[in-house]
């Protein structure tokens, strides 16, 4: 199972979070950058369940909520890179 979203997504959402300063700097949104594009794809390619977070919270705890039927099952929003 791979929870993802874009990079721009990512870096807006930690950018915003209150309480903790990491992703603030642009040297740690080089970080996360370097480090989403060295490591993600490594779960994505093996990955049964890939959920783009984009979708509201609701949304995604159906996705894991609901009983895997029949093999392999993919989420992904249109516009996504599965």
């Amino acid at each position: 199972m791979l929870l993802t979203a874009p990079l721009e997504v990512l870096l807006d959402r930690v950018t915003h979070r209150a309480g903790n300063p990491f992703g603030h700097s642009a040297r740690d949104r080089a970080r996360i950058a370097a480090d989403t594009a060295a490591v993600e794809p490594l779960p994505r390619a093996s990955a049964t369940l890939v959920l783009d977070t984009r979708m509201p919270l609701a949304a995604v705890v159906d996705h894991l909520a609901a009983p895997t039927a029949g093999g392999a099952r993919r989420a992904d929003l249109p516009g996504s890179n599965p």
